[in-house]
């Protein structure tokens, strides 16, 4: 599922937002005009946690797919993996071969 879709569905933090992990509790800092992850240690969600309040401003709204029985918001949705992989380490891995250090570009 798209980051911005399953905010939307979820109706919960967009991908960009402070509180934007769907997995844990990490809370991001504002650095060079982006919102960066720095602890890899959080806290994990459950699945339980979603349906209750908390103060960490993850959830904006009452979510439609609540009402499914056999609905688990944190173990049933995906990470997004074009976000994550293909537009984040992979564009990452090709400005480093193309335009990084001497000693690891790719020659012509």
């Amino acid at each position: 599922m798209d980051a911005p879709a399953k905010a939307y569905v979820l109706d919960v933090v967009p991908h960009n937002g402070y509180s934007s992990c769907t997995k844990c509790y990490v809370v991001g800092d504002w650095k060079n005009r982006r919102v960066c992850v720095a602890d890899c240690n959080a806290q994990l969600r459950t699945d339980a946690d979603f349906f209750t309040p908390r103060a960490d401003d993850y959830r904006r709204g009452p979510c439609a797919l609540l009402s499914l029985l056999q609905f688990k918001p944190v173990s049933c949705v995906t990470l997004d993996y074009m976000h994550m992989v293909c537009l984040g380490v992979v564009r990452k891995l090709f400005n480093l071969l193309l335009h990084g250090p001497l000693k690891v570009r790719l020659g012509a």
